[in-house]
């Protein structure tokens, strides 16, 4: 079974300052039994349980800057078995699965650990007129995990053609750490790093409601993302210790 609960509340606000906390509570496990290899079962159970705790502070300096600045809180805490072959477990969605040869050996897996995740991040709301809005902004995480930082800046933009039409673009850099399975020593690789996405974007908007009185707005939009230090599955074997 899986859950998911969260609060969101506003502890201080005015015109000026605004001091939000946030609080998520959620959990995830998967259960499976797969082909019978050397005449074993392959079976994975794995439980985690997330609690995300975040706050924001945003001040408003003048009618054409506000700031916004908060941190987040990731802990995320799993355990479970796995028994699947020393050449890892299934890979991610859409990546070709290694075939099971005779020769392919068992790795039994007991564990029961914990990974602690925070951020800063700090973002600024600039109107430069009345038509162009800038929001740059940073978010810095350490990945306990793998004991790497990731610092990701970003930017978007908003440039008011008429009170229907807009133009807007955005690019930032945002970072993952690979599933505990994939730097597993058993299973994967101990020696991944951080995952990185560079994501571009730029669209249209147009709002119906100054021309019609309709309050319904159409937006089109187009993406683009670039990775770098993705996790593949791979073909090689790996010799680490002598083994």
């Amino acid at each position: 079974p899986c859950f998911h609960a969260q609060h969101t509340g506003r502890v201080f606000a005015d015109d000026w300052l605004t001091i939000k906390p946030s609080i998520a509570l959620y959990n995830e496990s998967a259960l499976d039994r797969c082909i019978l290899l050397h005449r074993e079962f392959l079976d994975f159970l794995i439980r985690v349980d997330y609690l995300v705790l975040r706050d924001e502070l945003t001040y408003k300096f003048n009618k054409s800057l506000t700031f916004m600045n908060g941190t987040e809180q990731f802990l995320a805490m799993g355990d479970g078995n796995i028994t699947a072959p020393t050449s890892g477990p299934p890979g991610r969605e859409g990546q070709r699965e290694r075939a099971s040869t005779s020769d392919t050996g068992l790795s039994r897996v007991q564990f029961a650990d914990s990974f602690y995740t925070p951020a800063v991040f700090s973002e600024v709301n600039w109107e430069v007129t009345e038509q162009v809005r800038l929001v740059p902004g940073v978010r810095v995480d350490y990945f306990e995990f793998l004991d790497e930082v990731g610092l990701g800046p970003r930017i978007s933009s908003r440039f008011e053609l008429s009170d229907a039409w807009a133009l807007k673009a955005g690019v930032g850099v945002y970072y993952q750490s690979p599933d505990f399975d994939e730097a597993d020593p058993d299973f994967g690789n101990p020696d991944l790093h951080l995952e990185v996405a560079y994501n571009y974007a730029a669209g249209v908007e147009y709002d119906f409601a100054p021309g019609y009185g309709v309050p319904f707005t159409l937006d089109f939009q187009f993406f683009y993302k670039k990775f770098s230090n993705l996790v593949t599955r791979s073909e090689e074997i790996i010799e680490r210790d002598g083994e």
